[in-house]
């Protein structure tokens, strides 16, 4: 466990705290890193021994531009599949509502043109037309 006075305030410095050299980050893996921890396999790579824990030095300066990179990017591919995820959601929801008003509207005109040729229940399925005046048609006849 490795604790980092300078880098916490008292009140979180009492907080297990387990070291990843791959993220470069302290993290108690409840936090908001704990996906990035699973994600860079943390779990095999934790130091839990405090001679093992790097100085603040080390921390500030010890990152490579790669590492940084690398760290980037993989939580950048985790917050594009979120995007990707809400925008599969937004766009199911609206394939289904369209689909039920299409559905509805030529649920509608078939009914309309039953009545029209006297073609099943004379009571209109349609919710904007039950109460209605209604109009009689008849056929048309040549």
């Amino acid at each position: 466990m490795c604790n980092f006075p300078p880098l916490v305030n008292n009140k979180l410095s009492q907080i297990k705290c387990f070291w990843c050299p791959a993220i470069q980050s302290c993290s108690s893996k409840k936090d908001f890193l704990q996906e990035a921890w699973q994600r860079n396999d943390c779990d095999r790579q934790e130091i839990s021994d405090l001679n093992q824990c790097p100085t603040e030095t080390d921390i500030n300066q010890g990152t490579t531009e790669g590492a940084e990179a690398e760290a980037e990017t993989k939580v950048d591919s985790t917050l594009s599949w979120t995007t990707y995820y809400w925008w599969y959601v937004i766009f199911s929801f609206a394939f289904v509502t369209v689909s039920a008003l299409l559905a509805s509207c030529a649920f509608c005109c078939m009914a309309k043109y039953w009545r029209y040729f006297g073609i099943g229940a004379t009571e209109s399925p349609c919710p904007t037309q039950r109460h209605h005046r209604k109009i009689q048609l008849s056929p048309k006849i040549s």
